[in-house]
Parts: C-alpha cells; structure tokens; sequence
C-alpha cells in the first residue's frame, strides 16, 4: 500500500479571490444605490466598511485592498462603475488651467465644466479668481471695437471680408485680435490715441513674454 501524506503536508487549495473587478464593480453600484454617496479616499472607504466583518459572498462591499486591486485610485474605480464623483475638493491641476485659459469665451462654460468633471459653479468661481472674462480673454468684441473706434459694423465686416480683420467665433459673440486693427483705414488713431496706448501696451506685454521663455530655455 502506498503511504498518504499526513494532512499536514497536502499542498493548500489555491482558490480564486470572491472580489473580482467585476463584483467590486457591483459592489460599489450598490453602496453608492444604498449609501447616494461615493467617497474617494481610502482611509473613509475603510471606516465605512470597517465595522463589517461578514465574509464574502455576504460582505455587500468590497474593502479597499480589493477595490485598489483592480484600480489605481477610488476615483477610477468609481468611473468605471459609471458613477460621477465630486470634485469640489480638489484643486485646479496645470493642465485644467491651461484648458481654462484657452477656453475661456470660446467654449461655453457648461462644456468645460463637462469635460473637466466639475460642475460649472466651480468652473466659474474659478475664472473669477484668476480674471479669465469671457469677453476679454479673446480679444476685443465687435461691440467694442465699435464704440472705441467708431467705426460702423458695416465697414467692419467688408474688412473681414478682404481678409483685412480675422473674425474668432465665441461663445457668446465674435471677437477681434486688438493688433489687427492695424489694418482697418477707417480707424482714426489720432482721435481715439487711447486705442493706439492699448495697443502698444500689449506689444510690449507680448514682447516680455517671449523673453521669459527665451531665458527659460
């Protein structure tokens, strides 16, 4: 007879992990179903999960470990749970400022606040803070060139039509480099001298910058 090896020595069953990507996923929909929240730090998913000790299939969710198995952060794993978070907390990253700066005035405000996942009071409040308007951050408006110039809508557009005046479509009106008035003959730099100050001023803003980055380099 062939000797069995005590129970000791039988190699341990290897059994797969209950929480895979799939049931965390179910986990989190139903906590956020039970709970209308979705916290995003570890330590706070901790403390909500912590006083159950059930083990699984009757754990209802998944504690963090298994949670960051699968994920990098609590964010992604409520993404990909279909679930928007909240991200009021959270402050402004380089990128989310250059995107602001660039979009200011020509995509709408509740566009940008879609794209970056943050809600458009928040999108406002930060434009404020840092004087992004959204009718001055692209130039100067049709209306305004108007009344700083004097010089009709009409002669405007047969400017823009000879190429002579760029046109840049906002999301709330057209808007006008300052510089390439220099192309418009109907303004009268004499009269309107404050015009021709503004310009200059942003000649030499612009002529600054392109030494930082020069020096930068």
């Amino acid at each position: 007879m062939i000797a069995r090896r005590p129970l000791s020595h039988r190699r341990p069953v290897r059994r797969a992990p209950y929480w895979t990507r799939d049931r965390v996923i179910v986990g989190l929909q139903r906590y956020y179903r039970v709970h209308g929240t979705a916290p995003t730090a570890s330590n706070v998913w901790q403390a909500v999960t912590w006083d159950d000790h059930r083990r699984p299939p009757y754990r209802p969710y998944p504690c963090f470990s298994n949670v960051l198995r699968y994920f990098r952060t609590f964010r992604q794993a409520w993404i990909a749970a279909g679930i928007r978070t909240d991200r009021q907390h959270e402050d402004f990253t380089p990128e989310e400022h250059w995107y602001l700066r660039e979009a200011c005035g020509i995509i709408p405000r509740t566009e940008m606040a879609r794209d970056l996942q943050r809600t458009p009071a928040a999108v406002h409040k930060y434009l404020q803070m840092h004087g992004l308007h959204s009718y001055l951050n692209c130039g100067w408006s049709l209306n305004r060139v108007m009344a700083l110039t004097g010089v009709s809508r009409y002669w405007l557009d047969w400017c823009h039509e000879r190429g002579l005046l760029p046109y840049r479509r906002g999301s709330k009106c057209v808007f006008v480099a300052p510089l390439d008035l220099l192309n418009v003959p109907m303004v009268d730099w004499e009269a309107h001298p404050e015009i021709g100050r503004g310009l200059r001023r942003m000649l030499l803003e612009r002529l600054v910058g392109v030494l930082a980055r020069m020096e930068a380099r």
